[in-house]
């Protein structure tokens, strides 16, 4: 489905107050090793999120998903996680004012195993795994 078309389907059901939305940004291996991937999670916000009025995100549950960390046998370190929410809060206290990015659930999708989850949900901006 079209950005465009995700859009006008997410505004129209937030609008008539139908639930919680999970959206994923997601994050290739390439992405990450090109250093580009900061630009390609900020694009994903912007073009499929960033024109709903603050008051839809009290109903969005943001999910960061690093594709390049999900069944590879590698794992994003704790900090890479933490980095990368953080980022994604900053998008939103730009665009939306500090009080809704805070009220706004960033949850991990990367590779999370009784290992690493007490440190990955430790972070600061790391508000639940999936």
């Amino acid at each position: 489905m079209a950005v465009a078309n995700l859009k006008d389907t997410r505004s129209e059901a937030l609008a008539h107050h139908l639930g919680t939305f999970k959206e994923f940004t997601s994050l290739t291996r390439h992405d990450r090793q090109q250093n580009t991937h900061f630009d390609v999670v900020e694009r994903q916000l912007r073009n499929a999120l960033f024109a709903l009025p603050a008051e839809a995100w009290s109903r969005i549950v943001l999910a960061y998903e690093p594709v390049w960390a999900i069944g590879t046998g590698e794992t994003a370190s704790p900090e890479q996680a933490q980095e990368m929410h953080a980022f994604i809060r900053q998008l939103l206290i730009d665009q939306y004012g500090n009080d809704c990015a805070q009220s706004v659930s960033i949850l991990y999708g990367g590779s999370v195993k009784p290992a690493n989850a007490a440190e990955i949900f430790a972070k600061p901006d790391v508000d639940g795994g999936l």
